[in-house]
């Protein structure tokens, strides 16, 4: 149906609405339609819409008395979806549905979409049949990924659907709720501690996670001296963290003490303490600290050199005596004063790492140089080998076979890796390659692949090391994590993310789970059905079991990050429905 109204603009009911018996009584009918103006174009303005019901297709009388106003924005495709009667104080009364002519009426702008749409008596279904091309109250839809029945199903804006358990929607916590909003923004840093356990440090305070399946627990939380600046610049964070075994890692961070603070956003105090895992109590040593040390921005890396030492930015080692609560750190010379832009260890050369430059003495682009720690205690030094020029720097990574990943982003859609083989204090590169994914902090995974994880699109790529050669899978898409993360490879292919807000697991499985978008939520999925097969789908009024904890009675919906929320999540999702019992979901659309 197609009307003109408000600056030339038409909208066109495209999708189904149904109103079953249970459904209509609860009071809820879900509207979904689109936007465009004469040429076809969607409008994506804020519009004001309202919907009554009447008795005849033109003039005729109110029914219920019921009216209710909804200020929509559609989205890019003019695509928008509101629920009428959702205003626990103005439901729509059961009394409209007793009656065999019922008219839906919709204003928008002040100006009537003529003609009205007529609500049948038999299930109130309008034309369910010939629009989904199935019978009243069900219909067959592509899946986008693999469903399963009994799923709650979403319908994205491609016409695909979903289930609602995609990515791990069980397998989503809280990371630190105690986090102040002012923070959210900052890093995560996070290192594996364990077969499962995985060391969280986000500014002022750190914990730990342990995964137990697909359900992660979260351990206390230890307070961690805060800084007294709030920038942050490239790779660098505020807390980096290197593991020293089973169940302790060393955390560091940088401190301003004196003055005000000088331009650049420069710390001139390294911190470091260490962090003992006792089951799932996390305990944290008295910090020790490295006055006149200038940390420009952040940390840049932490690595670990064995149990009980740690090269820090590259430049200055920390050395760890002692155990839990009594360990202490004493800091070395500090060895260097250019920025080091990543550093990881080299596991078969025992003392030694790979430190890469962006910009090595302000002369080259892309230096790699290896490091080799000598003494211990306040006699920590670290000396260089011959720089080996690139002419690509980033991020690196040691892989299982002893190489090194180096890659960096070159645009959002885009990043450059190469291969680095270190034969003592030489350094070789295979020739760089440009791939067209985003690239991301990484994290290793248990079968050798490398897990991408990228801040900008809230999506991860995993990709297998054929040779010299990344080849990709397909992406996962999680969104709405938080702004940065910091990755952890766990058993069994499986990689924790983190951010300020959120922690989640992702897997190798999860490959191809990338939705174009969360949209409604459209049904229970009848059928199994594998990506690009059709499901049937009964719509709405359907009642999945899938759920656990759920409150009767209480409304829910889905945020894309996949938690469940009891009023309207603000970054927006999808409506579920209305739990009946802690197991039954009654899912509406």
């Amino acid at each position: 149906m197609r009307r003109t109204f408000f600056a030339g603009c038409t909208a066109t009911l495209f999708l189904v609405m149904l109103v079953q018996g249970g459904f209509a009584a609860s009071g809820l009918i879900n509207y979904q339609g689109r936007l465009t103006d004469k040429k076809g174009r969607p409008v994506t303005a804020t519009v004001s819409v309202t919907f009554t019901f009447h008795d005849a297709e033109a003039g005729g009388n109110l029914l219920g008395g019921f009216s209710d106003t909804d200020q929509v924005t559609p989205d890019g495709n003019g695509l928008y979806a509101t629920l009428i009667g959702d205003d626990p104080d103005n439901l729509v009364p059961d009394s409209i549905f007793k009656s065999e002519r019922v008219w839906l009426n919709v204003n928008i702008n002040g100006e009537n979409l003529l003609p009205r749409k007529r609500l049948t008596s038999s299930g109130l279904a309008m034309t369910a049949s010939s629009v989904m091309g199935g019978e009243v109250g069900r219909a067959r839809f592509t899946a986008g990924t693999r469903v399963q029945a009994g799923d709650v199903v979403l319908l994205q804006e491609d016409g695909t659907i979903w289930p609602a358990r995609y990515p791990g929607w069980n397998t989503v916590v809280r990371s630190f709720p105690e986090m102040d909003m002012f923070y959210q923004n900052f890093p995560a840093s996070a290192c594996r501690i364990g077969p499962n356990k995985v060391l969280i440090a986000v500014p002022c305070m750190a914990r730990l996670a342990m995964v137990d399946g697909d359900k992660i627990n979260l351990g206390n939380v230890v307070p961690v001296s805060g800084f007294d600046s709030f920038y942050l610049d490239g790779p660098r964070r505020m807390y980096a963290i290197a593991a020293l075994g089973e169940n302790r890692a060393l955390i560091a961070s940088p401190e301003y003490r004196v003055g005000p603070m000088p331009p650049g956003n420069t710390w001139n105090v390294l911190t470091a303490a260490v962090a003992t895992a006792d089951g799932t109590s996390l305990t944290l040593s008295t910090r020790s600290a490295k006055e006149d040390y200038v940390v420009p921005r952040g940390i840049s890396s932490c690595v670990s050199l064995g149990a009980n030492q740690v090269l820090i930015d590259g430049c200055i080692v920390a050395t760890i005596t002692g155990e839990g609560a009594s360990a202490s750190v004493v800091f070395g010379k500090k060895s260097l004063d250019f920025a080091v832009h990543d550093c990881c260890p080299l596991s078969s050369s025992p003392g030694k790492a790979l430190i890469v430059f962006n910009d090595y003495g302000n002369a080259n682009i892309g230096t790699a140089v290896v490091a080799t720690v000598s003494g211990t205690g306040a006699d920590a030094t670290v000396s260089l080998g011959p720089k080996n020029v690139l002419g690509v720097g980033g991020g690196l990574l040691e892989l299982q076979d002893g190489r090194v990943l180096l890659c960096t982003g070159i645009s959002h859609t885009e990043m450059k890796a190469c291969i680095l083989t270190v034969t003592g204090n030489s350094v070789s590169s295979s020739t760089p390659v440009v791939y067209g994914h985003p690239g991301g902090v990484q994290a290793l995974m248990s079968s050798g692949k490398v897990c991408f994880v990228n801040s900008g699109t809230a999506e991860a790529d995993m990709a297998t090391i054929e040779g010299t050669t990344l080849v990709f899978g397909e992406r996962i898409r999680f969104s709405n994590l938080g702004d940065a993360y910091g990755p952890a490879g766990l058993e069994n292919d499986r990689v924790l993310i983190v951010s300020t807000r959120l922690a989640r697991i992702i897997s190798a499985a999860d490959q191809g789970n990338c939705p174009p978008g969360l949209n409604a939520c459209v049904g229970v999925a009848e059928t199994d059905a594998a990506k690009g097969e059709t499901c049937l789908v009964t719509i709405p009024g359907g009642i999945t079991e899938q759920f656990s904890g759920l409150t009767p009675g209480v409304r829910y919906w889905a945020s894309e990050t996949g938690l469940f929320h009891t009023n309207p999540p603000s970054g927006g999702g999808a409506f579920l429905g209305v739990a009946l019992s802690p197991n039954k979901l009654q899912v509406w659309r």
